[in-house]
């Protein structure tokens, strides 16, 4: 699953994706350097999102997720509070690509079988099986409604 983060994050370059900085992959450990960030669930839960910041943050996920489904072929599989990040400057990007494969249920179907504990129940969609993008929705929705 690390190797699947540390694959992912140094390929996908866009704007509301986690940019990686630097890393090092060896067979006992994987080290990543990204921008300077916090989850977004450390600021839920100090209750430090507004509902402006909360709109713009969703429309960067939702431009992050567009890029991943539709330009790259890839799902998610992972959309959580624990997966967004915020920048500083109040920018929402997507990370936790622990999960991530191809568009295809041959990619992330076999990793949600093998680390379907990674992804807590209430943001796992009825149809998680099919890992068709409509998945990425109700994951982002779930985040959306999160308290």
């Amino acid at each position: 699953m690390a190797i699947n983060l540390f694959k992912s994050l140094k390929t996908l370059r866009h704007p509301h994706i986690l940019a990686f900085m630097d890393g090092m992959d060896n067979d006992t450990e994987c080290s990543i350097v990204t921008e300077p960030v916090v989850t977004l669930q450390s600021l839920l839960l100090k209750g430090e999102v507004s509902q402006e910041s909360a709109a713009w943050g969703l429309h960067c996920v939702l431009q992050a997720l567009g890029f991943v489904n539709e330009s790259c072929m890839l799902v998610h599989g992972n959309i959580c509070p624990e997966s967004i990040f915020v920048t500083r400057g109040g920018d929402w990007k997507l990370g936790g690509f622990y999960l991530s494969g191809p568009l295809d249920t041959s990619g992330p179907n076999l990793l949600f079988r093998e680390w379907s504990h990674i992804l807590p129940n209430k943001y796992k969609s009825p149809e998680v099986s099919l890992l068709l993008p409509c998945l990425e929705m109700f994951l982002n929705t779930c985040t959306e409604n999160k308290e």
